[in-house]
């Protein structure tokens, strides 16, 4: 009961919407971009309605395990985290498992890997928004396919963080993704 489901409909033209509205629980928020607005700016809307302490991403294609809220709040209040994500493993677009991504898993190692390239997968992260709201910190617009990247090095310079070691999201891979479709500009 404790839960809020904040979701972004980025001016989708398909029956997201419809689908959305038939949805009879109060702990649905429904946010409309009537306009297309990008996944920065999207999540921003999301952040400034957010009213939990926590909040945990997810993208529409990818699945949360069920106990993922649970493990990552338990390990966050345990070891006084502002950040905590979990290793990965793929879908493929018929939902078969495939490759397993394992993360740096120590708040020192995701410090060394923030160095290099992003030491969280984006849709596995629960932050804790007080700290998002006390250091005015969201993600960067101007950042087209690293905004993610970007705030979690801006959060780390106040908080700590680390990955669960086992899979706790599904991530679906599949040609029209972002991460597929934009690779050259997320590497820049």
């Amino acid at each position: 009961q404790d839960l809020e489901l904040v979701v972004v409909d980025d001016a989708s033209t398909d029956a997201t919407a419809d689908i959305l509205a038939s949805v009879d629980d109060p702990r649905l928020v429904v946010l409309r971009n009537e306009e297309g607005q990008g996944l920065a700016r999207s999540l921003n809307l999301a952040l400034d309605h957010a009213q939990g302490d926590w909040v945990a991403r997810l993208d529409a294609d990818d699945v949360a395990l069920p106990l993922r809220l649970e493990r990552q709040l338990e390990k966050a209040r345990a070891e006084g985290l502002g950040i905590v994500g979990s290793a990965i493993l793929e879908l493929d677009a018929v939902g078969s498992p495939g490759r397993f991504h394992p993360m740096p898993r120590t708040p020192h190692e995701v410090r060394w890997h923030g160095l290099f390239s992003s030491p969280f997968f984006h849709p596995t992260v629960l932050v804790d928004r007080r700290l998002l709201e006390q250091h005015g910190l969201r993600y960067d617009v101007e950042y087209v396919e690293s905004e993610d990247y970007d705030l979690w090095l801006r959060l780390l310079r106040h908080a700590e963080g680390a990955n669960i070691a086992e899979p706790l999201v599904l991530y679906r891979v599949h040609e029209r993704q972002a991460t597929k479709r934009r690779r050259n500009l997320q590497r820049d």
